[in-house]
């Protein structure tokens, strides 16, 4: 479980922060010229599914701040080699929502609930940590109805499925695929498949 939580979470943030960065609405954002620097960075342009970044930025759509839309265009004038640091350095702007610290509240309950040997405190003390590294402060560019719909989709988890509903209501709420990314609830990982 906990291998999920944090890598997971991991995973989350890095796919999160390259669909947040394809959505237009609000912000001064353009998917068209994202997805085209979006495939002109990817490490094989010629297979890029330039469908499922449109689809990205659909599902993305008023998930994020407006502040952080405005300055993640500013980014596909940066070189391939600098846009995930520019990226982290537009989320150093944003102040998280007020309803995050209920977001890790639920993601804790639940993990405690299905792995009753885990306590509420090593949950947070692990969020803390994940949410420490470098490239994480993208989640608090989120709106809040971004927190609420994947606090509530977390908190109707299923604990014998939790696994594939966490997959899922990421998947769902934000257009990022974890599936296949070799997560397994006894603390075993596998290669990221993002």
């Amino acid at each position: 479980m906990r291998s999920i939580m944090t890598g997971g979470l991991t995973l989350f943030l890095i796919g999160f922060a390259m669909y947040a960065a394809s959505c237009d609405d609000g912000g001064s954002l353009d998917c068209a010229k994202l997805c085209e620097k979006s495939k002109e960075c990817d490490d094989s342009p010629e297979d890029f599914d330039t469908a499922a970044c449109q689809d990205g930025c659909e599902k993305s759509r008023d998930l994020v701040q407006e502040g952080f839309q405005d300055e993640l265009m500013s980014c596909i004038e940066e070189e391939c080699a600098n846009q995930e640091a520019c990226v982290n350095e537009a989320a150093k702007e944003c102040e998280a929502p007020d309803n995050f610290d209920g977001f890790i509240d639920t993601l804790c309950e639940k993990t405690v609930e299905c792995s009753p040997s885990f306590s509420m405190e090593q949950c947070k003390v692990m969020m803390d940590q994940a949410l420490a590294q470098s490239g994480a402060e993208v989640v608090n560019c989120l709106t809040e109805s971004a927190v609420d719909s994947l606090s509530d989709c977390l908190g109707s988890a299923a604990c014998d499925t939790f696994e594939e509903d966490y997959e899922k209501c990421i998947s769902d709420a934000f257009g990022v695929d974890l599936s296949g990314a070799g997560y397994s609830a006894d603390g075993g990982s596998g290669d990221a498949g993002m």
